[in-house]
């Protein structure tokens, strides 16, 4: 795929928008295209550069680590609970319109919080992030119950690979202005940060506001019986895991493969910052390299999926992600940002996608919650072990052969999704075929 058929469905996109569709479907897809085209400003800003303004306020790594692993630890912990919640709820839209607001406050404090104290704002940056797991923690689980309810799995895999593709296009046009703004001569440090995170807070606002508008099909909440042993309730909640082997089999493989992605994820900006000298311009160059790639990987892997399933584009993925870091730890100059952002780029595209795709595959569409939140579990075990993991090898070892070993990983977890069959098309399950202990059956 060239860039002019991208662009030109990227156009395409971007008219779609402009004209009010005729069916529901289509103005659901509307309004998610919208609000996920104003995520991404905050992709641009916030996203891109909160670890970049830790690393100049002198963190140390391990806060840094934490601020990936101190949010996972809590999702871990609250996933299931908030699994239960969200099947007992009829409105899932409103439910992720209104802890979306609440985990967003967090963003406006830590845009705040440096006109009072900058000593302390590593810790309270990291405590802040740690708080917003609660409601976000409900986000996940609720907002992929809506995915899976307002669009057709024969559409699914192309607006997601093209929502996927608008938020990446956006990063690619907004981060370099944020990156020169950060360094703009007549613009202090912090006030500079404090900019672009004040700016990125109102985008999330926006965002907000374009979700609302959703409008799914009612759904019939779970009652869980008010007698029911604490026992039979975990039995119920970790039901998937004991009844559904394929379901198992998907969550060990990708597991490897995000602590190969994980593993490294503080280190990238340490690196780049202390290693490399890179300017904030360098790096936000860097990553519109890489978001521009994600806009043709998520086109060309959405369309492939769409045609020929997911599997292959998981194993291909899995490895060529893989590389990111082998090449980030050969990188010695600021120059070279950029194309290893092209490597990153290109195959999140296809992570994504079949990582979405699977768990959708997979899940029993009454029973999505309950499988959504333990898939949330092990990314989140991932997300709290393999960054600290990262943490202790750089120190140990170096921050080289940390990059090296995370590569690795993405090699062992591509082989474990080949051999244990993730992603045939033969997982798929319309319907629950899960005994709910939950619910008392």
């Amino acid at each position: 795929m060239n860039a002019s058929t991208v662009l030109a469905r990227l156009t395409q996109s971007a008219r779609n928008v402009l004209v009010t569709p005729a069916s529901q479907e289509d103005r659901n897809i509307r309004n998610l295209y919208i609000d996920t085209a104003w995520q991404g400003v905050w992709s641009a800003g916030m996203g891109a550069f909160l670890s970049v303004f830790m690393a100049r306020l002198n963190a140390s790594s391990f806060l840094i680590s934490a601020l990936t692993s101190a949010p996972a630890l809590i999702t871990i912990l609250l996933s299931m609970p908030a699994a239960a919640y969200v099947e007992r709820q009829r409105d899932h839209v409103r439910v992720t319109t209104i802890f979306r607001l609440l985990f967003r406050l967090t963003y406006l404090i830590v845009a705040i919080l440096p006109f009072f104290t900058l000593k302390e704002l590593p810790l309270l940056i990291v405590i802040l992030w740690s708080l917003q797991a609660i409601p976000a923690a409900i986000v996940n689980l609720s907002w992929t119950s809506v995915i899976g309810a307002i669009l057709s799995p024969r559409r699914r895999p192309r607006v997601n690979g093209g929502r996927w593709a608008v938020v990446s296009f956006v990063v690619a046009v907004m981060v370099i202005p944020f990156g020169k703004l950060l360094d703009a001569p007549f613009l202090p440090f912090p006030l500079n940060y404090q900019i672009v995170f004040f700016i990125s807070t109102a985008a999330m606002v926006m965002s907000v506001i374009y979700f609302a508008r959703i409008v799914m099909p009612p759904v019939a909440p779970a009652v869980a019986p008010a007698n029911a042993p604490l026992r039979q309730r975990i039995g119920g909640l970790m039901s998937p895991l004991i009844h559904h082997k394929r379901f198992l089999q998907y969550i060990g493989a990708t597991f490897v493969v995000r602590a190969g992605l994980n593993m490294p994820a503080a280190l990238y900006s340490i690196y780049w910052v202390r290693y490399m000298g890179a300017t904030d311009t360098a790096i936000s160059i860097r990553t519109t390299a890489g978001q521009a790639a994600l806009v043709v990987g998520y086109y060309l892997f959405g369309r492939l999926a769409a045609r020929r399933g997911h599997r292959w584009i998981l194993i291909l993925s899995s490895v060529g992600i893989g590389l990111y870091p082998v090449a980030t730890g050969l990188s010695a100059d600021p120059l070279w940002l950029a194309p290893a952002a092209l490597i990153w780029g290109f195959f999140a595209g296809g992570i994504d996608i079949s990582f979405f795709e699977g768990l959708l595959q997979i899940a029993p569409r009454d029973k999505l919650p309950s499988f959504a939140a333990l898939n949330t579990v092990f990314a989140n075990i991932a997300a709290f072990v393999a960054p600290l993991l990262g943490s202790v090898l750089m120190e140990a070892l170096g921050i080289q052969p940390a990059f090296f070993i995370a590569g690795a990983l993405h090699l062992v977890g591509a082989a474990l999704c080949w051999r244990l069959g993730v992603g045939n098309l033969t997982d798929t399950a319309p319907a629950s075929t899960i005994p709910s202990v939950v619910e008392g059956e």
